[in-house]
């Protein structure tokens, strides 16, 4: 992972973009997606990409709206579309490696993770002027529960702990950690990430730690 300065990609908003109807539909679009309206934040999403072919921003968030109706091949192209616009989109990773997982290819997913953490520090800045960022805590848990899926224990636990030391109140990756703990047959170790869990909220560890951990 890159841990020098924080490195800025930014990309020239074409003219189109910034006048009348291609801005609009790209808030429009990203209005409906906060909506949950995903065929309409598709379909204007859709409009401004039309009129500006270069804008990640709406690549990434029709991606968004098409894995939510499941229609995944849309959506890793438009994942791996914004990705070629700007090669270093950690978000962009991120989500396309979300769409792997959902169709059990994990090595993809873990891939993509990897990538997304390589380019946690580079600073993207969309159409909209807002900061893209990589939640590297997300990342690590969402890696870990691939690695967890392909058996690779181990190395599940190193992921979980990656996202807890960014995030300690993190009750999932206590939780999944545990787990991963309890599949090598470590029972004490599984009690303690499973009771902190517990503490933070998670009540499927708080059912789990009653019956196994006394």
């Amino acid at each position: 992972m890159n841990s020098g300065r924080a490195r800025v990609l930014l990309l020239s908003i074409s003219v189109a973009l910034l006048a009348g109807c291609s801005s609009w539909s790209y808030y429009q679009g990203n209005d409906r997606l906060k909506q949950g309206d995903y065929p309409g934040a598709i379909e204007a999403l859709t409009k401004t990409i039309e009129r500006d072919p270069i804008n990640f921003g709406a690549y990434l968030n029709r991606g968004v709206a098409y894995a939510n109706l499941k229609e995944f091949d849309k959506a890793i192209a438009d994942y791996s579309r914004a990705i070629e616009i700007v090669p270093g989109f950690g978000r962009a990773y991120h989500d396309r490696g979300h769409v792997y997982a959902a169709l059990k290819q994990y090595d993809r997913a873990i891939a993509d993770y990897d990538q997304a953490l390589t380019h946690v520090n580079d600073l993207v800045i969309a159409a909209q002027g807002a900061t893209v960022e990589v939640n590297a805590a997300a990342v690590y848990y969402d890696r870990g529960n691939s690695l967890y899926e392909l058996k690779r224990y181990e190395e599940a636990i190193g992921s979980y702990g990656e996202a807890i030391s960014r995030s300690p109140r993190f009750g999932a990756a206590y939780n999944n950690r545990g787990v991963c703990h309890s599949e090598l047959g470590d029972k004490k170790a599984a009690c303690a990430d499973r009771t902190k869990a517990c503490e933070l909220g998670d009540q499927v560890a708080c059912r789990w730690i009653r019956e196994n951990c006394k």
